[in-house]
């Protein structure tokens, strides 16, 4: 039958079924299932079986196609994308259907039976994907796979230049006769439609791709492709909770995208038991790989590909516990492949997006009142997500309030944007000394500076710089002495700025010994992150959140560091941010680690170090040899005053402090979510 048209495959189909004679005036159900699984299940899950001949061929074939057709009525314990659509007419029907005289458990049976008989007459092996669902056809786009001599390459958004010789170059190294660039009609949301295309004839692909050395450009450009396969998999492994072991990125993929693992709760013996179950039919251990996998997948709902291996399948579900998740595939590519993005939300508030995830801040989270709050009307201030979980005596919020500029005071708000603003900058030329590429750790630092800019003194007035003496305490003229300035005094904020952070980074270096630092033992700066951890106490729920980690790094001892630079004093609320940190590097699957030995927070504070030639210190977890770390204050907890919680110590216990904190840290972003909802 190579070569025949869908039609002319389900009219020969229809003519032949055993028993009665069909026509397409039947139950409309029956004959849909019936296309799909011939255009579409039976291609993807079967190619290159013998199911007439090979008695283990057949049971998988009809297994599929009884759970197929009438879903939860075939004992199986299958996911909705994997049923047809007469499944449900059958699951719930009071009484047993009738397809063309016959019970719809008989028609199928017969009809999977012939199905079986005469697979190789319609050249299954050969026309690998001859039919093709669109189901199928839309995650095989997503993955850029090959159909039909066409390479078809998925994105986000409207395909550009860039797009388009990226394209060109995975064309020429593939096979195919031309590229197909998709794109979704409404870009950034679950679900998409696939609807536009960009073609792309090989003889095209060449000409836009104007290089001497194609081989190396093509090996160039499709490794990244198989990096983000990679990254994928390694999404919806954490997402999911079910293991890849060995299997191929691809493999495995369509395994999540095929199974409903929200309905699997994996035992601990599942795969000895399986196999120990199939050893007692069977000697050979071929056959009690495959059927020890089919036993797994049958009792699990989790279905691999056809031509996974059976051990590598086991080995997964094997080093998988407990109960599983379903994950967006969509989602997780997103995820996967998109960096993360800093914003704020309608309240000015810090929030971290992944491709579909949200999440607020961590220091948001801690401290939730944005700039500007105190000037709000009262109807905004009502309808404000407060929370305050976490009192750290008195906070932002109060400070604001008794700062306002009036009656000889400071101007808070004039504070707040020098400090903030200079600590960003001051962590960018920090941590540019640590990294190949300075890019990857800054900003939109020009706006930066431009901001302190603004922030000027006058011929008459020191207008803004008057603010920040009198937070500082410190003698004016020593604040304002910058050699860099003709006149020999900082002018602006940008000037003042400039000086502090120079000292800034002079003392960080000359912390690298007692740190253990070094550019090459760098492991990751200024790593934004968007993490979902389970809850500490109710396992079944989640918190959310977002943050940038300064740095990660391996210290001589082999032990693996997180540093958290601050360029003020140590307040309570850091080690519950250091907690959440800690949490997010070790188990969000972002990073290249998934355990911190140590925590350490240099504290580097022009306001009370720089003038008064005091030195900095670093706040650690754990005693150190160093007289310059403090491991006793990093575990004071007597500031830190908790509104609905239970736990009140003052202070964090040394072996577990981690937990505790992040304990808190879940409370408040529990707290957040509530409100903001």
């Amino acid at each position: 039958m190579d070569g025949d048209t869908s039609e002319e495959v389900f009219d020969d189909i229809l003519s032949n079924l055993p028993g009665t004679k069909f026509n397409r005036s039947i139950t409309p159900e029956f004959y849909g299932a019936l296309s799909e699984f011939v255009v579409g299940v039976e291609d993807r899950r079967f190619n290159g079986i013998n199911p007439r001949i090979n008695s283990d061929d057949r049971d998988k074939f009809l297994t599929a196609w009884r759970g197929f057709m009438l879903g939860d009525e075939s004992k199986m314990n299958l996911k909705d994308s994997a049923k047809s659509d007469l499944s449900p007419f059958v699951e719930n029907s009071d009484e047993i259907p009738q397809i063309a005289g016959l019970p719809v458990d008989e028609v199928v049976e017969r009809t999977g039976n012939y199905l079986a008989d005469t697979y190789t007459e319609r050249d299954r092996s050969i026309v690998e994907n001859k039919y093709l669902t669109r189901k199928n056809a839309v995650f095989q786009d997503r993955l850029g796979l090959k159909d039909d001599d066409v390479l078809r390459v998925p994105k986000l958004g409207e395909p550009d230049e860039v797009d388009e010789v990226e394209a060109a170059v995975r064309l020429i190294g593939s096979d195919a006769e031309k590229a197909e660039i998709i794109y979704p009609l409404v870009p950034g949301k679950n679900g998409l439609e696939w609807g536009q295309i960009n073609s792309i004839t090989e003889d095209e692909a060449r000409e836009k791709v104007e290089s001497d050395s194609i081989d190396e450009l093509v090996d160039r450009t499709l490794g990244p492709v198989e990096e983000s396969m990679e990254k994928i998999a390694e999404t919806l492994e954490q997402k999911t909770g079910l293991k890849r072991a060995d299997m191929d990125p691809r493999d495995y993929i369509e395994t999540v995208y095929y199974s409903e693992l929200d309905s699997v709760i994996l035992e601990e013996d599942i795969v000895p038991d399986a196999v120990v179950e199939a050893g007692n039919e069977s000697k050979n251990a071929t056959d009690i790989n495959n059927q020890a996998s089919k036993k797994i997948s049958d009792l699990t709902g989790i279905v691999p590909p056809h031509d996974t291996d059976p051990i590598d399948f086991m080995d997964a579900v094997a080093e998988s516990e407990g109960s599983l998740r379903n994950f967006n595939l969509n989602a997780a590519a997103r995820e996967a492949l998109l960096d993360v993005e800093r914003g704020t939300d309608e309240w000015g508030l810090r929030v971290y997006r992944r491709g579909d995830s949200e999440a607020y801040s961590v220091t948001t989270i801690i401290d939730p009142f944005p700039n500007g709050y105190d000037e709000w009307n009262e109807e905004k201030k009502s309808e404000f997500p407060f929370h305050k979980e976490i009192d750290t005596g008195g906070g932002l919020f109060y400070w604001k309030n008794i700062y306002d500029g009036a009656g000889g005071k400071y101007d808070s708000d004039i504070i707040t944007e020098y400090a903030g603003t200079r600590g960003t900058l001051a962590h960018e030329e920090v941590f540019e000394n640590y990294v190949d590429d300075p890019e990857k750790v800054k900003g939109n630092t020009e706006k930066y500076w431009k901001d302190l800019e603004e922030l000027e003194a006058s011929e008459d007035d020191l207008g803004p710089l008057k603010d920040i003496i009198d937070w500082k305490g410190d003698d004016e003229f020593e604040v304002l002495e910058y050699d860099e300035n003709p006149s020999g005094f900082a002018s602006n904020g940008r000037e003042l700025a400039e000086k502090e952070i120079s000292w800034v980074e002079e003392k960080f270096e000359d912390l690298e010994q007692d740190l253990g630092l070094s550019k090459d033992r760098v492991i990751a700066a200024e790593k934004e992150f968007v993490h979902t951890a389970q809850h500490p106490v109710d396992g079944d729920e989640t918190v959310s959140y977002g943050g940038t980690v300064d740095m990660i790094y391996e210290d001589e001892d082999g032990e693996n560091v997180l540093l958290d630079l601050k360029t003020g004093s140590l307040k309570p609320n850091y080690v519950v941010q250091s907690a959440a940190y800690k949490e997010a590097v070790e188990n969000s699957g972002s990073f290249e680690i998934d355990n911190i030995d140590r925590v350490v927070i240099p504290s580097i504070d022009p306001e009370t170090m720089m003038y008064d030639d005091r030195e900095p210190v670093i706040y650690s977890d754990k005693p150190h040899e160093s007289p310059k770390y403090n491991n006793e204050r990093f575990l004071d907890a007597s500031n830190i005053d908790l509104e609905s919680s239970e736990y009140r110590e003052n202070r964090w216990r040394p072996e577990n402090w981690d937990e505790e904190a992040f304990y808190i840290f879940a409370r408040a972003a529990e707290e957040m979510e509530k409100a903001s909802t």
